[in-house]
């Protein structure tokens, strides 16, 4: 807690957030998956994987309020992330995107999809 003048203050606490999605629609149906799910993919991808975050940490409830859907949704489209495989979990339940989505959706250059899957 830092002093101002008779008060204290908690110092803030830096919450993570997803700055965008950038949904690429062809990509989005060959996976199949609906726009609530590919944006749910997209946020957790944007919170995991750096060095110092390797999982996405915020509650699904957090994410289904960022994303303005229902827990419910958010609850449906990770359990089809992870169905998929375009999302893994770890034993705490946090989750990360996994290699497939990062090789076939994140690094997609138009040339790297393959005839099996997306």
């Amino acid at each position: 807690m830092q002093p101002i003048g008779n008060q204290f203050r908690k110092p803030r606490q830096f919450k993570l957030k997803p700055r965008f999605t950038v949904v690429h629609h062809p990509l989005r149906e060959k996976f199949g998956l609906s726009f609530t799910t590919y944006a749910i993919i997209d946020s957790v991808h944007q919170l995991s994987h750096r060095p110092d975050h390797p999982w996405c940490t915020q509650s699904k409830s957090e994410l289904a309020r960022f994303l303005d859907i229902s827990e419910r949704s958010a609850y449906r489209s990770i359990s089809e992330g992870l169905e998929k495989r375009l999302m893994e979990k770890n034993e705490r339940g946090d989750l990360r995107s996994t290699n497939l989505w990062i090789e076939r959706v994140v690094l997609y250059d138009g040339q790297n999809s393959k005839s099996s899957g997306a």
